[in-house]
């Protein structure tokens, strides 16, 4: 039986981040893939495979890079913060004022 169909749905990447275990791009607006991070988890339920976190833990995100060893944070969110700039026209995020 086929699944719920959702409508397509438009994301923007929005400014690079940093923490101790990864580089990220946020998306955004959140609420269509908040939307689709079930449906996904029900049709993946249906072939016996359990999502990994529930929605409501869901962060909407594109991950660059990730760090599997202990370290801080500090360094790798100084390396990336001269880039939030760098795809930005004007220095700005179009949503900005």
């Amino acid at each position: 039986m086929p699944g719920k169909v959702l409508a397509a749905f438009r994301l923007r990447a929005v400014p690079l981040a940093g923490s101790r275990g990864a580089v990220r791009l946020t998306v955004a607006p959140w609420g269509p893939v908040l939307a689709l991070h079930p449906a996904l988890s029900e049709s993946m339920a249906s072939l016996g495979l359990a999502p990994r976190k529930p929605t409501a833990l869901f962060r909407p995100h594109l991950s660059l890079a990730y760090n599997n060893r202990p370290r801080p944070a500090a360094p790798v969110i100084e390396a990336v913060t001269p880039l939030r700039t760098c795809s930005r026209p004007g220095g700005r995020w179009p949503d900005q004022q």
